[in-house]
């Protein structure tokens, strides 16, 4: 004969969301990863100033070298996008320019386009 009774309870999670499919949390993650709560926003927009404007302790002064570097590289790739727009660079090459040191290639090789580009809108304008 069988031990126990005929009734089985189904097995309940000890997480934080019971009994749901490993599939559905990650489609879930993956939603709130791609649409992130306005809440969310500024609240980590607060903590990356806070950060940047006084480091208490090792950690946050990590996070303040990492974020000021971070910035470094938001503004001087943000100078060269508005530069060389018209000729065509994408904001992805400029970051990539700025990070690995190719700062010289991409003025020579978008300079020589943005001259071009340039002085064919001198002449359809005249």
């Amino acid at each position: 004969m069988a031990k126990g009774s005929g009734k089985k309870t189904p097995y309940t999670s000890k997480g934080q969301r019971p009994n749901v499919a490993r599939k559905t949390v990650n489609a879930m993650r993956r939603d709130r990863r791609l649409n992130p709560a306005i809440d969310s926003i500024f609240q980590r927009m607060d903590h990356r100033r806070m950060v940047l404007s006084r480091p208490k302790d090792r950690n946050l002064a990590k996070l303040h070298k990492k974020y000021s570097t971070q910035e470094q590289v938001k503004n001087r790739a943000e100078s060269l996008f508005k530069q060389f727009q018209g000729a065509g660079v994408t904001w992805a090459a400029c970051i990539q320019a700025v990070k690995t040191d190719y700062i010289g290639q991409l003025e020579m090789k978008f300079g020589r386009i943005n001259v071009k580009v340039k002085e064919k809108l001198k002449e359809s304008g005249k």
